[in-house]
């Protein structure tokens, strides 16, 4: 990108609103579990309900500590998107065929699906490859470096009189 500056701000943008989407669905499975899955009523299952929703919300917020200096956290903001796509995936193979038809009827499955399984991984490589463009050497250094000569080989070793090298 042209504008390193607006290549930043974009980045910036897209990695708040992944943590934005974590803490607030985070939030919303610890408050109002049950309003979204009506279908949860035995204690356990509320119980893990709240206890995913926390760990969701914790990694939102891991995901917003990688803001200050985006330039060095990929791997942080990698680290709780693989968490995420972990999910995702164990949530869409878990389903058969036919709930699987069901459930992306769902329009807040299908948007967490989407965001797990896709927007996170593409998040995720853009900051890596920004991380990559920021911290390479800076090209007029890299010629400099590769314009520098080479130190010439050392001399031959000189012949003695009566043909012993020294």
């Amino acid at each position: 990108m042209k504008n390193p500056t607006l290549h930043r701000r974009l980045l910036l943008n897209a990695v708040a609103v992944s943590g934005v989407i974590a803490v607030g669905m985070g939030l919303a499975s610890y408050f109002w579990g049950p309003i979204f899955h009506p279908d949860v009523t035995a204690p356990v299952l509320y119980s893990q309900l709240k206890y995913l929703g926390g760990m969701m919300g914790i990694i939102g917020v891991i995901m917003f500590s990688c803001l200050r200096t985006i330039e060095t956290k990929a791997n942080r903001f990698g680290g709780a998107a693989l968490i995420v796509f972990g999910g995702g995936l164990a949530q869409i193979t878990s389903l058969s065929f036919s709930s699987l038809t069901y459930a992306l009827s769902s329009v807040v499955i299908s948007a967490w699906l989407f965001y797990s399984l896709v927007f996170l991984p593409l998040v995720y490589f853009w900051m890596w490859r920004y991380e990559k463009q920021v911290n390479a050497p800076a090209p007029a250094a890299a010629a400099a470096a590769q314009e520098t000569p080479a130190a010439p080989p050392p001399p031959p070793p000189a012949e003695q009189p009566g043909g012993e090298t020294a």
